[in-house]
């Protein structure tokens, strides 16, 4: 007998999670929520999971002076720690050290003995003989990091194009060694103190290395060289500098301050620089989990710096701070020609820095001194020459503050101008052409709100941003919102906590990635993604804890046979591997996108394998995906109701994955139906189509996809078969 059903066809997924109507005249093919799925070229996938790339590393340098005995104890700053890294000793020549058995029991080179306790941080040590009252006992230690990743950077070299990942967290910061296949601690610095003047022989300098809680030292004792290009001295471990050369005697460092005293017996030339370098003893970042990085990537900061290319770091909360692919460094940034020429330091921090039109951007800078920032300025540099932002000579740097009472929270690029989010407020920062007035503000909008300094995205038509009003876009001529599809998941921002918000742009998948603290769970660091498919303008949210994001390409080897199954490193099968062959997940130097964990110093690869890493036990962690969809009714226009007898189901096979499904009827929120749907299919085909029966009759029909395996999916599309069943009618009169 011929059947009386109808086919309706929903394929080619084109909206995704969208709340801007009521489901019962939503899209067809809307969702909500769609959470942990996307769509993506018209298919409905559940996301991929995220593995490890590598964890923030640094050693842990302790000091506690001697005190003529033998026994020496006490607790380490940073606990818990990782079992076997506590290695101390006595730092003179042929002191005693000790190794670590990954037990805590510790073994001295000379007969001494110890302990650490690797939960509590707590130590002693008994030397095999008298340690002098004079020498210094160190330890390096690696500790287990509770604090967030709070950016994720790439330095890039000018001169042959290499590239180093460069990780931070709230305190100190790494970098990804390829050769080892893992992070190594940033704790040196090498910076250019001074060039002569032919004038002073004597100079103080305020390195910007200074001593953080717990520690009392900033830089390490015996760690001290200074030099001249002809001649070096170093220090004594007590603060006195050696001299030598045209050094004279009664040099001094201060290791809490970072203050360092020179003197010469002659003048220093204009073509001598004075360049120190030294290690650092603790933590030399104290933003907290709201202070994110900001970087660029740039020239040296003045001419007497070596060439290289150089990553400018800034957190809103410490000196800007240099990376030169090898050594950290602090240069000074003067407001004023006077200080430059000498050497000081103007500016004690800022939001964020750039470069635009071949001079050095600071932007909304707190100046040494000030306890509140310039909140609607831009500081700029003399051209090709970052460190000289003197703004009291024509011809050098300068400063321009917006007209507004707004704060600036947030910059871009659109093409050749720079959008600025103020808090209430959008504006364009331009440049002029002329060398003695090169930038001016041009108003934009007044009426749009930004209040997360780092959830700007940058796109080749527009500038987006994000605040209490919702997510906004900029063109460089209008400011209008593009999230009207789901025009009320901004309230799903803590409203509190918008200065947790971080956005990226992955041009991989077409997605953009927006961090935020969702107020349903009552989060105040990050733990969703709301993901934008900016080439299909569909939306989607992510249940994933991450602090920040950043691209890397990771150069590793490309994915071969051997790496799937049994045989090697990925979590899926060749069969459940649902990507191309040649996708780029699977080739080495692909642009990769990473997340920074909330703890333990992680950084992850997202988009990797079908479930999430659980740090506490190392076993990947299913993904619980979560859709709902619109209330189908094909005959509501007739004024019908609707009797469903199956639905078909076109995916691709994956026959270790189950969805789970269930169906609501007319505007009821109890169940009306449940069934599974197994990804099976035929073993030397791809896709499969499955009936699912339902026989089901209501006004509308809902029906909601579960997943909560660590397996992924992909739906192609569905074909509900349906015919009228009666008329409409209310349920009661009035």
């Amino acid at each position: 007998m011929k059947s009386s059903f109808k086919p309706f066809l929903i394929s080619a997924f084109k909206t995704g999670q969208f709340n801007y109507l009521k489901p019962w005249i939503s899209p067809t093919e809307a969702f909500e929520p769609l959470d942990n799925a996307y769509i993506y070229r018209g298919v409905l996938n559940k996301r991929a999971g995220y593995t490890i790339f590598g964890r923030m590393a640094y050693t842990d340098n302790n000091i506690a002076l001697g005190n003529g005995g033998t026994t020496y104890s006490g607790t380490l700053a940073l606990f818990p720690i990782v079992p076997g890294s506590f290695n101390p000793g006595a730092d003179t020549m042929g002191g005693e050290t000790f190794t670590d058995n990954g037990l805590g029991v510790l073994t001295g080179s000379a007969g001494g003995s110890g302990t650490i306790v690797y939960s509590t941080g707590v130590w002693s040590l008994t030397f095999g003989s008298n340690v002098a009252s004079h020498v210094n006992i160190y330890a390096t230690y690696q500790p287990n990091l509770s604090r967030p990743i709070m950016g994720i950077k790439v330095w890039i070299s000018e001169s042959n194009d290499s590239t180093l990942l460069v990780i931070m967290d709230t305190a100190r910061a790494a970098y990804y060694n390829v050769g080892t296949d893992s992070f190594v601690p940033l704790d040196e610095i090498s910076q250019v103190l001074w060039v002569g003047d032919g004038v002073s022989t004597s100079k103080n300098f305020l390195t910007g290395w200074v001593a953080q809680s717990p520690y009392t030292q900033a830089l390490a004792p015996y760690s001290i060289s200074i030099t001249d290009g002809t001649s070096t001295i170093t220090d004594n471990g007590s603060g006195g500098l050696s001299s030598s050369g045209n050094f004279a005697a009664g040099g001094t460092v201060n290791y809490a301050t970072g203050g360092i005293s020179l003197n010469f017996t002659g003048a220093p030339a204009t073509t001598v620089t004075i360049t120190l370098t030294a290690d650092l003893i603790g933590d030399y970042f104290t933003g907290t989990t709201a202070d994110f990085f900001n970087s660029t990537n740039w020239l040296g900061p003045s001419a007497a710096w070596p060439s290289g290319g150089y990553l400018y770091m800034t957190n809103n909360s410490d000196p800007i701070t240099v990376f030169n692919g090898t050594t950290l460094s602090r240069p000074p940034f003067s407001i004023t020609l006077a200080d430059f020429i000498g050497g000081v330091n103007d500016i004690a921090k800022c939001l964020d820095v750039d470069v635009y039109q071949n001079r050095f951007l600071v932007q909304r800078p707190t100046l040494v001194g000030q306890s509140n920032p310039a909140g609607q300025s831009i500081r700029w540099s003399q051209p090709f020459n970052p460190s000289n932002l003197a703004a009291d000579i024509p011809g050098n740097g300068g400063e321009l503050s917006a007209p507004t009472d707004d704060f600036l929270q947030a910059s871009e690029f659109l093409r050749d101008q720079l959008i600025v989010f103020f808090t209430n407020s959008a504006w364009s920062f331009r440049y002029t052409g002329s060398d003695f007035d090169p930038f001016r503000w041009y108003k934009l909008n007044v009426s749009k709100a930004t209040n997360a300094p780092y959830g700007t995205v940058a796109y080749d038509e527009r500038v987006t941003s994000m605040g209490v009003q919702g997510l906004i876009a900029c063109d460089g001529v209008n400011v209008q919102r593009y999230d009207s599809n789901v025009i009320d998941q901004f309230l799903d921002i803590n409203q509190g906590a918008f200065q947790q918000c971080y956005g990226i742009r992955f041009d991989n998948v077409n997605q953009a990635w927006m961090l935020y603290p969702s107020a349903a769970t009552g989060a105040s660091l990050s733990d969703s993604v709301l993901v934008y498919n900016f080439a299909e303008e569909t939306w989607a949210t992510f249940s994933m804890p991450m602090s920040c994001l950043g691209l890397y390409q990771i150069t590793s080897g490309s994915t071969t046979w051997n790496s799937y199954a049994a045989n090697g490193p990925t979590p899926l099968t060749w069969e459940e591997a649902d990507l191309p062959w040649n996708s780029y997940i699977f080739q080495g130097l692909a642009p990769t996108l990473l997340g920074g964990a909330l703890s333990g110093g992680y950084i992850y690869i997202l988009n990797s394998g079908s479930a999430d890493f659980q740090t506490s036990n190392s076993l990947p962690v299913p993904i619980s995906a979560s859709m709902t969809s619109a209330q189908w009714n094909p005959f509501a226009p007739e004024g019908q109701k609707v009797q469903f007898g199956y639905i078909d189901f076109y995916y691709t096979i994956n026959p270790n994955c189950v969805l789970n499904l269930v169906f609501y009827t007319d505007n009821l929120t109890s169940t009306t139906a449940t069934r599974t749907l197994t990804l099976d299919g035929p073993a030397d085909s791809t896709y499969n189509w499955k009936r699912i029966y339902v026989n089901i009759v209501g006004e509308f029909l809902k029906m909601d996809i579960t997943n909560n395996q660590a397996q992924t999916f992909q739906i192609l599309g569905m074909v509900l078969w349906a015919s009228p069943s009666g008329r409409l009618t209310p349920g009661f009169n009035v």
